[in-house]
Formats: structure tokens, sequence, C-alpha cells
């Protein structure tokens, strides 16, 4: 069976759960393709924030104990990006979710560069932590209809 992708479709229980997956398509191999290239850019934006701590410290004189935070708030993003997927999986198709979680990350990544304070820092890693935690649920979730 074809994987799901975006638009309206019907709506299917998974594990119990009522989500809508989308108009049908014909090849699988595109929803893997995107879940991959999803996943990597989950992990590329973990690596990006990583390697700026280092640089804040010296270039915006934030200090050591605000730089951990700085990573910090990025796992209560992921914690509650991955909890609202719930509801939003019911709202929307599971593909359209994945664009969106997507395009929330590389907002937050864009923000996180162009950032000059702490506080647009600071809701930039959130907001990238939210979309890494959509990306973890709907891409995972694109697998396992793929995989059907």
């Amino acid at each position: 069976m074809a994987g799901t992708w975006l638009g309206k479709g019907s709506e299917k229980k998974v594990d119990g759960v009522g989500i809508k997956t989308g108009k049908q398509i014909s090849s699988s191999a595109v929803m893997l393709a995107v879940a991959s290239l999803a996943f990597f850019f989950m992990g590329f934006s973990d690596v990006l924030k990583g390697a700026a701590v280092a640089e804040m410290v010296g270039t915006l004189g934030v200090d050591y104990a605000l730089g951990g935070s700085i990573l910090g708030i990025t796992y209560f993003g992921f914690f509650a990006g991955t909890l609202s997927s719930v509801s939003l999986l019911k709202r929307f198709a599971v593909a359209r979710l994945l664009v969106i979680a997507v395009a929330t990350t590389a907002l937050g990544v864009i923000l996180f560069g162009f950032a000059n304070h702490v506080s647009v820092i600071l809701f930039a890693t959130f907001l990238t932590g939210g979309g890494c935690g959509l990306i973890d649920v709907s891409a995972n979730l694109t697998v396992r209809l793929a995989a059907r």
C-alpha cells in the first residue's frame, strides 16, 4: 500500500489514534526520501547550535551557564513539539505536518543565525527544538505509513 502525502484525505487509526493521512501517492520511496531528509535537517540543526555556543561566549559576552541554557531550552522545545504533535496530527495530514515541522526548524535556525540578542537566541532555539520534535514524530510516522 502506498503512503500518504499532502492534501485532504481520509482519517485512519494508527495504534488506536485517529490521524489524517492525506492523499495517496504512487511511490512510498518519495515519502521515505522526504522523511530521511527531514531527519538529516534535524541533526544538522543540532550540530549548528552546538558549534555556535563557543562563538557566542566570545562575541555576545554570554557566559557558559547561559550557553548551556541556550542548548537546554532546545529540549524543552523538543518536548513541546512532540506533545503538540498528537493534536496537530488530528488536524493536518502527516506529510503536511512534516512540511510544517521542517519549516519551523528552518525558521528557528535562520533566527538563530541572525540573532544579536540573547532573548532572540533563546526563542530561536525553542522554535528549533519544537520543529525537531515535530520532525521526529511526523517523519517516524511517515516511514511507518510508507512501509505498509
